[in-house]
């Protein structure tokens, strides 16, 4: 339905934003603390820049009025003058946003429409080192001084594959050279 002469929707939904930007700074995060400066204003650029997509498309609702249809031809033009990876970034902000809609203003979360088209960035396979390669190396570290006993446990720690966060929490105690099973390390989760 057109908008109802008088009617400033842009004026509407800067006073949304501002609504949206009190809740976002005083609501926690999964954790249960406040969510840092620079993930507020991630979110508010993000649905700052939707609206600014809306005032420039002429869109003459508030934002609750929006549907997929919308959402969409947004995320389509910020990704044909961006990226994939700003668009993720931008659609994933734009998540808690319309969320706070629904909850807010008791109307049907654009964002979780079937017909929402989602930006993801493809799951290319990771990089690895050929057999070959790791016992080459394995071998040049197998000298029985120090330094290259050192230097192979550290390249032997880094094939199982762990975080660079789980290496530096490791602890003497937390490795075991002898046993029925042979060595073993054990990694703490690290968050």
């Amino acid at each position: 339905a057109p908008a109802a002469r008088g009617y400033d929707p842009v004026a509407d939904r800067a006073q949304q934003l501002a609504m949206y930007a009190t809740y976002i700074e005083n609501k926690p995060s999964k954790r249960g603390d406040l969510f840092s400066p620079n993930s507020i204003r991630c979110y508010l650029e993000a649905a700052h820049a939707f609206g600014a997509y809306l005032t420039e498309i002429h869109y003459d609702q508030a934002f609750e009025s929006v549907t997929y249809v919308e959402l969409n031809a947004f995320c389509k033009a910020y990704y044909d003058a961006h990226s994939l990876g700003g668009i993720v970034t931008k659609q994933g902000n734009l998540r808690s946003f319309f969320t706070w809609l629904s909850d807010e203003f008791d109307v049907d979360n654009a964002y979780k429409h079937r017909k929402h088209w989602i930006y993801k960035r493809s799951q290319a396979s990771p990089a690895t080192l050929g057999d070959e390669f790791i016992l080459d190396i394995l071998k040049i570290t197998s000298a029985r001084s120090f330094e290259s006993l050192r230097d192979n446990c550290i390249i032997r720690l880094f094939l199982l594959g762990p975080r660079l966060s789980e290496m530096t929490a490791l602890q003497v105690s937390d490795i075991q050279l002898t046993g029925s099973d042979g060595p073993q390390v054990w990694f703490r989760p690290f968050k």
